[in-house]
């Protein structure tokens, strides 16, 4: 009776599609007329039939039989080297039906075509009875193992909405008694006492910890409460950098790069200091007592109040972290069990239709032991399904014996469709609790051909919008509240759960567990570092039958470099790829001629890399259906034979600097993608109706082009409804403005538009469309250099709308009420109701109104001269002035409302400002302020303290003689002092101990006596960034280096515009035992390095426009490489070795 109901097994899809291409006539009528040998064929499939009807059985013996997993295991490699074979069979009929309807193929790709025809033929039969004999071994073995045969389908009925929690259901007492903990400062002992104050929730996985602390740090009365609030995920990984570095991120909402544990603390400990703060530490396994002390150490900083929430599984940790009572999640009712599994199951329609499944339902509940999580999870399987035998099945599956993985979670698995379950399980090659993304992950299951078989009516991308949205129904896949749209995330037991049933298929990988990688993995991810070098790829150049290398987001920067053993050698030997990505590798400069041997190829990443063109090899890519090269900045063409991708969907070319498109794009009348569409002598505006199925984004440029605005109407974009973001760009002023206006209006968008943006559109005003209400789901528009344009759209009348940004509109010297409403007849219109950011090139006063403003950025307005009288909305956030030179800086006696200022950058603009006074607002945290030439004081209000602020930057100000002898900036990380010819002398007092980066003239260090700058390095105990300007007494960088007073604590060195110095005093850098990156740059006197002594610390070296430096190191066969060659990485120039 348990297996009744067991779905198909997660091999029998792989099963059944070789065994649909072994049936398809096309396929047969191929493999004779190649004579080769079709009884093997019919051998294969009689095979493969026998062992599909016993998948089901093995699938769940494996769970308690070792044996019947480890034939499960190997037979999955027998079958999906069959799956590559037949495949590369197909490839190779497909290629044959392409050369024979192409007139244009060049000799070379002929003869490239039938050597490789010729090896294949002579093979094919050798390779399928091999295979054969494989699988004859297991068909023997099933009888053996006891394998029976079961005939199971599970139907999959797609929901197409997903249950979003928004109340934690059956946990209201446990919150109200954790809110009562939190919030009550009574229990916090002595008022002198600054020990922050732990929570520890504790209870077994899956009983709601999580859910219940994100509902409590989520709650208004907790987010009043505390100054600061923080959540990490800690997980059984417990380093204390890393952890500590997540704090430090959270709580201060930017990327932190330094990587000294010390520094890290204190910089923890500035940005606590004096706050009530809330931690959340979620997921945590360390039981040592001294790791947790040495972790949280530096929250003593705090205010008293401030509280820890420690979410864990084990009862251990709960009596080391806590200091309130442990507060322990008990089992929910059964009542409750069932609360929740119905609210899955039946959703708002509720259960009193259905008497009979009710009293299964609570018998289930009762099995799910209290555990929120496995009744959710059944809910979700039983979503929308009124039958009765299968709810029977359910509660009497014997899977609920077994007990190391969550049985609920277990039978939820079980109980999906095949290629249900090969989309859940390839979610397991991205790190633990990593961010999916629905598109690309839909893609990614596109290409490995997860969603063919699903039906063959319908796109395959919206079989996997179903797919994905039934994993969502299920609850295996959780949508972040906390990040935009599109993104979700794994529960860690689901993960696990994903982990296990992938098996040695899939593999995220990392370089210190490499040798854990079986050779038959198919699946491979890792995280991507600036410098991946060839050594942490060692242990994978064995491996043969690769279909995925799919790097992932590991370090924060688009410029990454990888080893071309890699790129240009092992990769293109993996004739199985389907996936590959070599996105952000800024040394991919070309591909070489041999990627048209990957001929199983479906989806190529290139973005972000410097390749200017493709080779003619890539359109051999038959079966190429996601094709990726946006921002490569050096793109100049498209291979003209592009439309032999027959089976191309995505195209994605955005901000590049193509200047036009092959005529042949228009052969791809199935891309779904097409984020880039040149109008000139190939292609024509009216032929984007040859695209009916476009989605997404979609950039159409050069509109200048188009002399016939008819053209713009044919190609029908407001019955393209997936359409979501639009740009329209005409590349200069067309001759006739009334033409361009009859193009814009003639490419009004369907009012599904999510975004739009215009430029160099050369009309005096814009159609009636452009900020029509009827565009409800726009939330941002742009527009720009649009300089013939006298007057504005009424964008204010956009209920959805919040980004505005308008830049360079030459004509526009007013903005009226038509901007706000079309409508002048109605004065209690309140326009840009959703308004958040904002970007124009002149200050309404209606707009500035606003009061959800949180971002203002005023740019190139030389006329403006004051703020209008009402001033600006003080709810902003940030505020940038850019290139306004006449413009009077707000007055002195408004800056103190301005209690949420947080960033105040102003570049080249408010010449009258003579002097700035810190601490006036009480939010900044960061103050830049650059080419201000009257600027003469910085001054300190009583107290001289800005109590929050981050970055202080004052650069380029020709004038400024005087910053503050002491100021107090408990909070300062960033401090920039560059280009001010007229600071002559600096009190050691203007540089806090505790800075982790310092950027600085030369010259104003040279105005401290050497004693004072020896104590003054000695203080920084958290540097680990410093950059010193050869602006003054340049001998100065040697003596810092030859008295040893650098600080240990320093991980990078720059040295800029040193003309004076020929050498380094290299005692010092033996000191330096944390350098990990030395850059120079326009060092022109420099002869070498101190070649022996440099730290052994040292990963990257990065050399510019130095050129005695250059011609020393520039030749890897010349006599000085050695002295250097021992580093990791070098840089000169552009030249990148790794």
């Amino acid at each position: 009776m348990a297996l009744a109901m067991v779905g198909e097994a997660l091999i029998s899809a792989s099963v059944e599609v070789v065994l649909k291409r072994i049936a398809s006539r096309e396929f047969r009528d191929f493999f004779s007329s190649k004579k080769l040998n079709v009884a093997v064929l019919d051998e294969l499939k009689t095979k493969l039939l026998a062992l599909n009807a016993v998948l089901n059985d093995a699938e769940e013996k494996q769970i308690s039989n070792l044996t019947v997993k480890e034939w499960l295991d190997e037979l999955k490699d027998v079958v999906l080297d069959a799956e590559d074979l037949l495949d590369e069979i197909i490839t190779y009929a497909l290629r044959c039906k392409v050369e024979g309807e192409s007139k244009r193929f060049t000799n070379r790709v002929r003869s490239l075509l039938s050597s490789c025809f010729k090896r294949i033929y002579s093979s094919m039969n050798f390779k399928l009875e091999t295979i054969s004999q494989r699988l004859e071994h297991f068909v023997r073995q099933k009888d053996i193992l006891g394998l029976q045969s079961v005939t199971r389908r599970v139907t999959c009925k797609t929901v197409t909405d997903s249950l979003v929690e928004s109340v934690v259901v059956a946990r209201e007492d446990d919150k109200e008694t954790l809110l009562n903990m939190l919030l009550c400062d009574n229990n916090d002992g002595d008022a002198k006492s600054n020990v922050t104050k732990v929570i520890t929730i504790l209870g077994m996985g899956g009983l709601g910890k999580t859910t219940l602390a994100q509902s409590i740090y989520n709650d208004s009365e907790v987010q009043k409460h505390f100054d600061l609030t923080a959540w990490v995920w800690v997980s059984d990984d417990f380093d204390v950098l890393k952890i500590t570095k997540k704090i430090v991120e959270s709580f201060s909402l930017k990327d932190c790069h330094i990587t000294n544990l010390d520094v890290l603390r204190v910089e923890l400990k500035n940005c606590l200091r004096d706050k009530k703060f809330l931690l959340v530490l979620d997921d945590l396994w360390n039981e040592k007592y001294n790791d947790w002390h040495h972790l949280i150490a530096p929250f003593s900083s705090g205010k008293r109040g401030s509280k820890i929430i420690v979410t864990t599984r084990q009862q251990k940790v709960a009596h080391v972290t806590h200091t309130l009572p442990i507060y322990e999640l008990k089992p929910l009712t059964d009542e409750n069990c069932w609360r929740i599994l119905a609210r899955h199951a039946f959703g708002d329609e509720g259960y009193d239709k259905y008497p009979s499944l009710e009293e299964i339902g609570r018998k289930i509940a009762r099995k799910c032991n209290g555990l929120p999580l496995a009744a959710k999870t059944l809910g979700g399987l039983l979503r929308s399904n009124d039958d009765a035998g299968k709810w029977n099945r359910i509660l009497n599956s014997n899977l609920w014996a077994h007990d190391d993985v969550l049985p609920a979670l277990q039978i939820s698995y079980f109980h999906l469709p095949a290629h249900l379950k090969r989309c859940f399980a390839y979610c397991s090659i991205f790190p633990k609790q990593y961010l999916l993304d629905r598109k690309e992950l839909i893609l990614l299951w596109m290409a490995e051909g997860f969603l063919q078989q699903i039906d063959g009516e319908q796109a395959m991308e919206s079989a996997g919008d179903d797919c994905f949205n039934e994993l969502l129904s299920r609850s295996l896949i959780q949508k972040d509240q906390d990040i935009a749209e599109g993104k979700f995330r794994m529960h860690d037991l689901i993960y696990d759960l994903a982990r296990l049933v992938s098996g040695r298929i899939s593999c995220c990988f990392e370089g210190r567990k490499k040798g854990q990688i079986p050779k038959t993995v198919r699946h491979l991810s890792f995280l991507r570092e600036r410098f991946d070098v060839v050594k942490k790829f060692e242990g994978l150049y064995e491996l043969r039958c690769l279909r995925t290398f799919l790097p992932q987001l590991g370090y924060p920067f688009k410029e990454c470099y990888l080893t071309k053993t890699v790129s240009h050698d092992w990769l293109l030997k993996q004739r199985y790829l389907r996936t590959l990505s070599l996105s952000k590798y800024k040394n991919i400069t070309k591909l070489p001629h041999s990627i048209g041997n990957l001929l199983h190829l479906r989806y190529l990443d290139l973005s972000y890399t410097s390749i200017e063109n493709l080779p003619e090899a890539t359109f051999m890519l038959y079966n190429l259906q996601t094709l990726i090269l946006s921002n490569c900045e050096f793109l100049i063409e498209l291979p003209p034979h592009i439309g032999n991708l027959i089976n191309l969907r995505h195209l994605d070319a955005s901000d590049t600097k193509l200047p036009e498109m092959p005529a042949q794009v228009c052969r791809l009348q199935d891309l779904r993608t097409l984020t880039v569409f040149i109008v000139g002598r190939q292609l024509r505006v009216r032929d984007l109706r040859k695209f009916p199925y476009l989605q997404g984004k979609l950039s159409i440029l050069n509109l200048q082009n188009v002399v016939n605005p008819v053209d713009a109407l044919q190609a029908d974009l407001k019955s393209k409804y997936e359409i979501e973001e639009l740009m329209l760009e005409w590349g200069s002023d067309p001759h006739d403005p009334q033409i361009g206006k009859d193009v814009l209006n003639n490419l009004q968008p369907s009012t599904n538009l999510k975004k739009l943006n215009i430029k160099c559109y050369g009309g005096t005003s814009f159609p009636n469309w452009i900020g029509d209400s009827s565009f409800s789901n726009i939330t941002v528009i742009g527009i720009s250099d649009c300089n013939h344009c006298l007057s504005l759209p009424p964008f204010g009348q956009l209920p959805s709308l919040k980004e505005l940004v308008i830049k360079r509109m030459k004509m526009v010297k007013t903005v009226g009420y038509e901007f706000y409403c079309s409508d002048a007849g109605s004065p209690s219109f309140q326009p840009f109701p959703s308004l958040e950011s904002l970007n124009l090139p002149s200050l309404p006063r209606m707009i500035l109104s606003a009061n959800c403003l949180q971002e203002l950025t005023i740019t190139n307005i030389p006329s403006l001269i004051f703020f209008p009288a009402d001033g600006l909305p003080t709810s902003l956030r940030s505020l940038d002035i850019w290139n306004c030179r006449k413009l009077e800086f707000l007055s002195h006696d408004t800056w103190h409302k301005f209690t949420s200022l947080e960033q105040l950058r102003i570049w080249n603009s408010c010449y009258s400002l003579t002097s700035f006074s810190l601490g006036c607002f009480p939010a900044l945290q960061e103050l830049n302020i650059r080419f201000i030439p009257n600027l003469e004081v910085i001054t300190t209000q009583a107290g001289g303290e800005a109590p929050i602020l981050v970055d202080f930057i004052v650069t380029d100000c020709k004038k400024l003689r005087s910053l503050p002898d002491e100021i107090d900036l408990p909070a300062l990380e960033h401090l920039d002092l560059s280009g001010l010819p007229e600071l002559a002398s600096l009190s050691p007092g203007c540089f806090p101990s505790h800075l982790r980066s310092l950027f600085v003239d030369v010259g104003i260090l040279s105005s401290i006596s050497e004693e004072q700058l020896g104590l003054l390095f000695q203080r920084f105990t958290s540097l680990s960034h410093l950059l010193v300007k050869g602006l003054g007494d340049e001998d100065l960088i040697n003596t810092l280096l030859k008295e040893q007073l650098l600080p240990t604590t320093l991980e990078i060195l720059f040295l800029h515009n040193v003309d004076g110095l020929k050498l380094l005093e290299g005692k010092g850098f033996q000191n330096l035992t944390s350098l990990q990156q030395l850059h120079m740059y326009n060092c022109r006197s420099f002869e070498c390095l101190p070649e022996d002594q440099l730290p052994s610390s040292l990963a990257i070296l990065c050399i510019r426009e130095c050129p005695l430096l250059e011609a020393r190191y520039r030749s890897q066969n010349g006599r000085y490489w050695s002295k250097i060659a021992h580093i990791p990485a070098i840089q000169i120039n552009e030249k990148v070795i790794i």
